[in-house]
């Protein structure tokens, strides 16, 4: 698992001699703010990720799908 800002997401990493693949659940992340690098040895992904407009018309009684 990969940690951001405490919160732990689920991560599958696959190697070959040529590439390396993450996958990791990004949903509501939009595509064109990720960015990928490589900082002291380790994979850094960061994006963008907007509430939904859900929050104008509800009050929230449980929220696990946005950190």
């Amino acid at each position: 698992m990969s940690k951001l800002d405490g919160v732990e997401i689920p991560t599958d990493v696959w190697e070959s001699p040529q590439e390396i693949v993450v996958i990791i659940p990004l949903g509501g992340v939009e595509k064109s703010s990720l960015k990928v690098a490589l900082k002291n040895q380790k994979i850094v992904i960061e994006g963008v990720r907007k509430k939904s407009k859900i929050e104008d018309k509800f009050k929230p009684i449980l929220q696990e799908c946005f950190w």
